[in-house]
């Protein structure tokens, strides 16, 4: 059978379709194969397939999610998604265990991006690069989708420099029974 492929900077994404459990499947991979049409579509602030729509904004922070399948919007009104947040941690007892309720009195959100990259441009897959900084602490994190899933797949790479501080990225989404993609 026939493969589509996408080279990524990791390697090559295949997608061979439907194999039989437990099989040996000989498939081949032929010139034209990336360009094959899978719903994928990016650019420097969304992605896009068949199932749900991200858009950025110029910070690094998702400000759109929207449900394809269900025609609805994932997030709260007005609301920002995977916004990186850190707060003081000084439990009362085990450092790193306990998260008291006063946990966020104290909060830091991270610097805008210093650059926002699409990566990845499909047809299997579609990804966007962040570098930010939150406190003394860098990072960098890949935000993508596939062509066969509504799930966001985030990658964090963070070179953390705090002490006694927790981390959290914040997802409102809005006031749905069915609230949501996977996240």
């Amino acid at each position: 059978s026939d493969a589509v492929v996408q080279r990524t900077q990791d390697g090559f994404l295949i997608d061979a379709g439907p194999l039989p459990p437990y099989s040996v499947t000989p498939f081949s991979v032929g010139k034209g194969q990336c360009a094959v049409e899978t719903g994928v579509s990016c650019g420097e602030r969304f992605l896009e397939n068949n199932y749900i729509r991200v858009e950025l904004n110029d910070d690094g922070d998702i400000v759109r999610v929207f449900d394809k399948k269900r025609r609805r919007e994932v997030l709260a009104p007005g609301a920002k998604a995977n916004v990186i947040q850190a707060f003081e941690d000084r439990p009362l007892e085990w450092d790193a265990w306990d998260v008291h309720i006063f946990y966020d009195d104290k909060m830091w959100l991270a610097e805008p991006a210093s650059e926002i990259t699409l990566v990845e441009t499909g047809p299997l897959r579609a990804t966007i690069e962040i570098k930010r900084r939150i406190l003394s602490s860098d990072y960098t994190q890949r935000i993508s989708i596939s062509h066969t899933s509504p799930r966001i797949d985030f990658r964090t790479f963070i070179d953390w420099r705090e002490r006694h501080i927790l981390l959290k990225a914040a997802f409102p989404v809005g006031d749905h029974p069915q609230a949501g993609v996977d996240v």
